[in-house]
């Protein structure tokens, strides 16, 4: 089957170069041929599967001696103390969150700048002392600074302090 050399413009009807991106005679752009949409979908696709195995590989979820079977390591069910430090300190979040006058305004260290905000004590609970800046009563930004004492058992977070400077 040959491919077409013409096709027709959305607007005005007449019939313009099959490659064409804008009508010679209304200057109407034409919409993207199915096949560059298929193939943008397809790199878009890609490019997402990509950065989710390459998310897994930096995050430990998948053993760096077998990247071309890409077998799970037996410590996948224990997750590392990284992801549990970063998990303290979403949880903790979540906590002062409910305890904000206004929690939609909150906006919480970068992830760089508080990666370092959270700490795992001697008997295994987690330390997470941080700021958030957010509204108070009476429209102003403030700053208040947070200390959050957490304990991880199995798969359940428990608060046991929260300590608020207001």
């Amino acid at each position: 089957m040959a491919k077409p050399t013409t096709k027709y413009c959305t607007a005005c009807k007449q019939a313009i170069p099959f490659s064409a991106t804008k009508c010679a005679y209304c200057r109407t752009k034409q919409p993207a041929s199915m096949t560059v949409v298929l193939l943008a979908g397809t790199f878009v696709l890609l490019l997402v599967l990509g950065c989710s195995g390459a998310f897994d590989w930096v995050f430990g979820l998948v053993d760096s001696a077998s990247t071309s079977t890409a077998r799970p390591r037996e410590s996948v069910r224990q997750a590392s103390t990284e992801t549990l430090r970063s998990s303290a300190l979403s949880i903790a979040q979540r906590y002062v969150k409910e305890r904000l006058r206004a929690p939609g305004s909150a906006k919480w260290p970068g992830m760089f700048e508080g990666a370092g905000h959270a700490s795992i004590m001697s008997d295994g609970r987690y330390y997470v002392r941080s700021w958030v800046d957010s509204h108070n009563g009476f429209g102003a930004l403030v700053r208040t600074e947070y200390a959050a004492f957490l304990r991880y058992e199995g798969d359940k977070w428990t608060l046991e302090r929260l300590e608020m400077d207001e």
